[in-house]
Parts: structure tokens; sequence; C-alpha cells
């Protein structure tokens, strides 16, 4: 605005000169040549001929002062334009705050207010944000080992993904953790960006100079939620916001038990665990750990393998490789992989060592909710209407009883309700090993 005054003010104070000189040489030549060389001249040449030539003069006056008052307020609004050897008298005159070096503020390194509410208007809502000019929605949210991490895509690589290294402090149920640029101790940030060129992504580490408004409290189970709002330095102005809800660990829950369904390597290992502590029963001490948990969703058949370490009852350390496939009820683990284990173990607790202790025999009657101890054994399950279903009984689960009958070289895998279940007994031609 104020440029555009000053140019407005110029021509009309060109316009006055001319007229006025135009005036001048019409009444003599000297006039007209003396107000060219000596420009005040004018104020001698109004006070001569006043009467003649006043509405001029007030005309040339007022366009002058109008182009003297503009010139001070583009001068004081736009000091940079005024650098060149010529016109820098002019900034020295009107604008002495920018004598020398002209006053330069830093460049905003941070997103406004105003770009986080215009993104949370977009997302819906959503947690999420920009990362090195990209938009972002975050898909996953997890808090494992002490970093919180929030992701957008679920390949190998995520296509974007912030993760905030928080160590030990995000043990407390609930907790608010407020970071500003000048905090020398801030958890550590690191921001990955995978381009559509490259097969590898893009990692940066912030360790100080952004700000953070993190709030976390844990919830039941595994479950974590919180806000969020992150904003990191850098003309990229890249900034997270919005509330989140996420998880502890890969397990997820429904209905307050762990969904066998969902393809995670904490999946696996739990129906690994839960299968050793189902089948070995007393003779299991401790699972140590796994090695190499991995599956396939590639063929027809989902597949997947992990290597786990455990303990048996007499401190023996025993290390199995088990074989996992994906059915209607989620991931289990395909009982070749395990028969050698579990008969050896049968055998150990059927004839232990002379230098062993003693086990207790199992009941040869028991009632469903006692029948794991039964498990790997021939079984007769007595049902409510006075039926019976014969078979080694196979798996428990918190509803079903599965018992197999061996038939040529395959065999029937038999599913029984527990609520049709009466007592489960050893069957005839186990009880003549008691």
């Amino acid at each position: 605005m104020e440029k555009v005054l000053l140019y407005f003010a110029i021509s009309l104070c060109i316009a006055a000169t001319l007229l006025y000189l135009r005036r001048a040489f019409e009444r003599s030549p000297v006039w007209g040549w003396m107000s060219i060389l000596f420009p005040p001249i004018a104020l001698i040449y109004y006070a001569v001929y006043w009467e003649r030539s006043k509405k001029l003069a007030c005309f040339h006056i007022v366009a002058f002062s109008v182009m003297l008052l503009s010139t001070v307020m583009a001068v004081r609004a736009h000091p940079f334009a005024f650098t060149p050897p010529l016109l820098s008298n002019l900034r020295i005159i009107f604008a002495p705050a920018s004598y020398g070096e002209p006053l330069i503020l830093d460049e905003q390194r941070f997103s406004s207010k105003s770009d986080l509410k215009k993104f949370e208007l977009w997302s819906g809502g959503k947690i999420g944000g920009e990362l090195a000019g990209h938009k972002m929605i975050v898909e996953t949210v997890t808090l494992i080992d002490g970093v919180i991490r929030f992701t957008e895509g679920s390949g190998f690589f995520a296509e974007r993904q912030v993760s905030i290294v928080l160590g030990d402090n995000n043990r407390a149920p609930r907790q608010h953790l407020l970071v500003t640029p000048d905090d020398t101790n801030a958890p550590e940030i690191h921001v990955l960006t995978k381009n559509v060129d490259s097969d590898f992504p893009d990692i940066d580490i912030v360790a100080a100079g952004y700000w953070m408004d993190l709030t976390l409290e844990q919830g039941a189970l595994n479950a974590v939620s919180g806000r969020l709002r992150l904003l990191l330095p850098g003309g990229d102005q890249s900034f997270l916001t919005g509330y989140f809800d996420g998880f502890t660990d890969e397990l997820r829950y429904e209905d307050g038990e762990i969904d066998r369904t969902v393809h995670s390597n904490a999946t696996l290992e739990h129906v690994v665990s839960t299968h050793l502590e189902t089948r070995l029963g007393d003779q299991l001490v401790t699972v140590n750990g796994f090695d190499n948990t991995r599956f396939s969703l590639n063929g027809m058949y989902p597949e997947g393998r992990s290597t786990v370490s455990f303990t048996l009852f007499g401190g023996m350390e025993r290390s199995e490789t088990i074989m996992l496939f994906y059915s209607n009820d989620g991931w289990a683990v395909m009982e070749q992989s395990t028969s050698e284990l579990i008969a050896a173990v049968k055998q150990i607790r059927q004839a232990p060592p002379a230098a062993g202790p003693i086990k207790e025999k199992k009941s040869l009657v028991v009632a469903v909710e006692e029948s794991e101890q039964l498990l790997g054994e021939k079984v007769l399950v007595l049902l409510r209407g006075g039926k019976e279903r014969e078979g080694i009984l196979q798996e428990i689960t918190p509803f079903v009883l599965v018992i197999r009958n061996i038939v040529g070289a395959g065999h029937i895998d038999i599913v029984i309700g527990k609520k049709e279940v009466d007592t489960v007994r050893l069957a005839a031609s186990e009880l003549s090993g008691y």
C-alpha cells in the first residue's frame, strides 16, 4: 500500500512540475531555465505572480507534500527497498533504526496454530501431520521398550514414522511431558520418511530444538492413549498433532482374550507358549525366550515358525523349532512339530529316572475344568446326555475340547463344547498302566 501511494504522489508531483515549467517558460525563458537549474526558485516565482498562479502553486505544494509523506511511509515500511547507494540516504534520514545493516528477523521455524487447525479439519480428527512436506495419517501407535512410534504404512519399511525415545519416563500410569526448544535434556526423536525413488528410507535424528506437548495414559491390558502436539524445526516445518490410541506390544485382545487371528510375531510366540504350557503341564518350568520368529502370508496357506528355549522339570533345558499354521480360529501349532517332544516328556512322566522325584499319578476321572492334566492321553468324554466320545485329548480352549482319533495314516478331530461335557476319564487302555 505504501508503494502504491508513493508512485501516485510522484506522478502528481511530476505533473505539477511540468505545468509550472510550462508557465515559467511562457513568462520568460530566464524563469524557465532558472527553475530547471535551481528548483527552489519556483517559490519566488509563485510569490511574484501569486494572483495569476495561486491554483497551480497550491496544487504543486500539495503534490510535493504528499510525495514527501509517502516517501517516509515507504522507507519505514520497506527499508530493504532503499538499500542501493542512491536511496540509502533516504533510509538514514527517515528510518534511522535501519541505518547500516537493516534489521533482519529470523524466518519462522515452526508451524503455526493455524497450520495445525487446518490439518485437523482436513484429517477429520485423525492423528497425523506433515513430514518433509508430505501429509501423514498415523495408522498405528505402539509404545514398546520405552519408544513410542507413530507409523503410516504396514510394509517392512514404513512410509513415514516418528519415533520418540522416552526411555524409563513412560512407566507412570499417567504422565505429561512438555519440551521447549531450549531444553537440553529432551527425548531424542527419529523421523523416518521413504521416498518413492528409493528402496530404503531416510532417517533424521532430532536431539533438541523442538516443541512437544505429550500426554500418555496407560489403559486396560496393553492399551495406551493420549494426545500429541509435536513441532519440528526446519524449512519443512514438520508437525504431528491429534489424539491417539495405541498398544504396548503387538498382541491384540478381543473380549479380554488374546486374538489369535492377528498377524504378528507376538501372537505366534503367545500361541507357542500356550501350547507348551498346555501340552507339557507341570513338566514345563519356564519358557526362556524366542528366536527367529517369523511368518509368511504370501502363499495360499499362511505359515509361521519360532525357535523357543525352555526349561523342563529337573533343570533340563531344551530348544525346539515349532511350526505354525493359520486356520479359521487364527494361528495354531502344527502338532507334528511337537509330537516327538510331547512323547519324550510323556515317557519321562510315566517312567521318571530313579534319582528323580516320584510324581503323583493323574486322577482317573476329572471334571471338565480340570481336564488339562489329561492332555495327550487317551480319554473317554462322558456327555451330559449320556453319550460318550473316545480319543486322544488333543487341545483345550476356553470353550471346547478337541479329541483326536487316528484313522489309517491320518486322523479325525472331534470338537466338543465344554457345556456338553459331564466328566473326562482315562480310557480303559490307559488304566492298565496305573
